[in-house]
């Protein structure tokens, strides 16, 4: 009888051992699979963009339009020395960038020189471009959180 139930632990232990390299097999079919789907979409969209007329690029045009003024925005994000706030003075004319200016309101001192590193650049970066034409990189001056931060409130600008 003990024989029995050790053979039978040792089946159920066989059993699992084939069921789990049986399930990672198939996720990794899963997943080729997902990208071969998401490449195939992404053809599609692509098509279908160089298939738009230009009314309606000029219409998609309009809707990233932000309206003409002075945007003063608070930023709050975290870091490693703390919560920091700072605030977006931005302003627009004709759709263009006049002004931007990030001014620091409760910031740690490492964020301090990150965020007057960040303000030297960001100026080269966005004066007189369209927002919608504005690609920003996923850093500037070394200040990664302080540009997520900021090209997250930029998005939010174009939704409005």
């Amino acid at each position: 009888m003990m024989k029995i139930r050790n053979i039978n632990k040792i089946i159920v232990g066989l059993l699992l051992i084939f069921a789990i390299i049986f399930t990672g097999c198939s996720q990794n079919n899963y997943d080729d699979n997902n990208r071969d789907t998401l490449t195939d979409v992404n053809s599609i969209m692509q098509k279908e963009e160089g298939n738009k007329s230009d009314l309606q690029i000029s219409q998609e045009k309009l809707l990233n339009i932000i309206s003409d003024g002075l945007y003063n925005e608070s930023i709050d994000y975290e870091s490693p020395g703390g919560f920091d706030k700072v605030n977006l003075n931005l302003e627009i004319k004709e759709n263009k960038v006049i002004s931007v200016n990030l001014e620091s309101v409760k910031v740690s001192e490492i964020s301090k020189n990150f965020i007057d590193n960040f303000n030297r650049e960001i100026q080269k970066e966005i004066i007189g471009k369209s927002l919608s034409d504005i690609k920003m990189p996923s850093v500037i001056s070394g200040a990664s959180l302080t540009t997520k931060a900021f090209n997250s409130k930029i998005e939010e600008l174009k939704l409005r």
